[in-house]
């Protein structure tokens, strides 16, 4: 067996987050695709919007599993820090001790820290959630 590589691991997270019509009214014209991992490249970013990077991603065992941490970028372009802080509530209370499958990798998370809204820059919120779990 082989561990979950880190792309799997976030597809799968992407994915997941996307499936949820209570995480996708959320984001600009309840658009799944403003779902997308951190580091994507496009021209166009839309508010609010939420971005999915991999922090560290170990294998265990007989590397049948990895134990991963990830984070969940929440951003707004509102006068006020409250949607991105809402917006990582929702997402926190979804992932919090669940098991899921998705992309065909099976998930625990939890949530280790929900980190408050700081400014991105000057017209941009930026909340975060702090995840740990296994995939296999």
């Amino acid at each position: 067996m082989t561990f979950k590589r880190n792309d799997e691991i976030k597809a799968g997270i992407v994915a997941y987050l996307k499936s949820k019509t209570t995480i996708t009214a959320l984001v600009y014209n309840d658009d799944p695709e403003e779902i997308k991992e951190v580091n994507w490249q496009g021209t166009g970013f839309h508010y609010p919007g939420i971005r999915v990077r991999i922090i560290k991603n170990e294998p265990t065992g007989n590397c049948d599993k990895s134990v991963y941490s990830a984070s969940i970028l929440c951003y707004s372009e509102l006068a006020s820090s409250q949607e991105a802080d809402q917006i990582a509530g929702i997402i926190g209370n979804i992932l919090h001790n669940r098991g899921y499958e998705s992309v065909g990798v099976k998930f625990t998370s939890s949530i280790s820290d929900m980190i408050p809204a700081i400014r991105q820059d000057e017209r941009t919120w930026r909340s975060e959630i702090l995840v740990n779990g296994s995939a296999s």
